[in-house]
């Protein structure tokens, strides 16, 4: 008897024992500060299976999430896989956790929860208020990663157009040329902005300038004003894959009447 209470004292103040209760704990909704002693406790992760770990953590609630971003550049490979693979997991119902996210103290984490939501599919309109305000993030990561989740959910994202108007007109250049890219894909629905990517057809950055001649391109007729601007562009940009781009956007927007 006194074996067995002495091996069950053993396993209860075993690493592995802490690391597996600890794990159970954070799975109640909304005990993340079980999480975070988790995650940053490292020296435990070897201690307790991969495999067993992330199907513990797929049961957290959204809230989550915030821990999680920030595992995933950690040190510990294995701390990485587990946060990895538990977004994956999550998916939609990952959403509330990673707008929530948008809002960290940590650039990195706001950078990566921007990322996330650009690759969960379909991606939730729910998120479109929450990345229009990161357009204006200090963090110019931040700002381009939430054009670029902005892109993906595409015409759904209309009322982001006046925001990504005016990152057209954003400091770095990364940025504008998501935001171009971003507004082809909402297509026609975006066409307020034709004035501003017509604009862009000068930036001095050739991959924008390449964005915006295929965002007008998506505009169809409604950038037919362009047409000039294009077709100097097609003509005479030094880069190749500019001049290919206002090549294809020329055919889009000339009606039949205007083709040479």
């Amino acid at each position: 008897m006194a074996a067995l209470l002495l091996a069950g004292f053993l396993l209860v103040r075993s690493a592995w024992f802490q690391t597996w209760w600890t794990l159970r704990r954070v799975r109640q909704p909304g005990n993340i500060t079980a999480l975070e002693r988790w995650l940053r406790g490292r020296d435990l992760i070897g201690q307790l299976n991969v495999d067993e770990a992330r199907d513990l953590l797929v049961g957290l609630d959204s809230p989550a999430v915030s821990p999680l971003l920030r595992a995933v550049e950690d040190e510990d490979p294995n701390l990485q896989t587990v946060a990895q693979f538990t977004l994956w997991k999550l998916g939609r119902r990952a959403v509330p956790g990673l707008i929530e996210a948008l809002k960290d103290e940590q650039p990195s984490v706001r950078r990566r929860a921007a990322l996330r939501l650009s690759q969960i599919r379909p991606t939730t309109t729910d998120a479109v208020p929450a990345l229009v305000h990161a357009l204006s993030d200090a963090d110019w990561g931040v700002r381009e990663t939430a054009t670029i989740a902005l892109g993906e959910i595409g015409p759904a994202a209309k009322d982001a157009v006046s925001a990504l108007t005016r990152a057209l007109e954003d400091e770095e250049w990364p940025v504008r040329a998501a935001a171009a890219h971003a507004l082809a894909a909402i297509g026609s629905a975006a066409r307020e902005a034709v004035p501003a990517l017509a604009r862009r057809l000068e930036d001095e950055q050739w991959p924008v300038r390449g964005a915006a001649a295929a965002s007008l391109g998506k505009m169809g007729p409604a950038a037919k004003a362009t047409v000039p601007a294009l077709k100097k562009l097609a003509q005479n940009d030094k880069e190749g894959e500019v001049r290919r781009a206002a090549a294809e956007a020329l055919k889009m927007v000339q009606t039949e009447q205007d083709a040479p």
